[in-house]
């Protein structure tokens, strides 16, 4: 399994990463990605007047995939690393 730039062995050591199996996480996925693009509208539409750019202008985030997005949530619940832990490892 590749997510990101990392190389997780099998789906015990994802388990550990994570606290979820690797077939959870492709289940949840779709979830995930339906309510994270549902958040990002209702901002939008609640500071509509408010804004200088057209949505997607601005800086872009530095985790690229919904898969990493939530590889990297799931994982920071499980494992509670610090913020430099986190930037070190997720390249931030």
């Amino acid at each position: 399994m590749i997510i990101g730039n990392m190389n997780i062995r099998d789906d015990r050591q994802f388990k550990a990463l994570t606290g979820i199996s690797f077939d959870e996480f492709q289940q949840l996925l779709p979830v995930f990605t339906e309510s994270y693009h549902e958040l990002i509208q209702k901002r939008y539409e609640s500071q509509q007047d408010l804004r200088q750019r057209k949505p997607g202008g601005g800086q872009k985030g530095k985790l690229p995939s919904m898969e990493l997005k939530l590889f990297f949530i799931l994982y920071y619940w499980k494992v509670y690393p610090t913020f430099d832990v986190l930037g070190l490892q997720f390249g931030l």
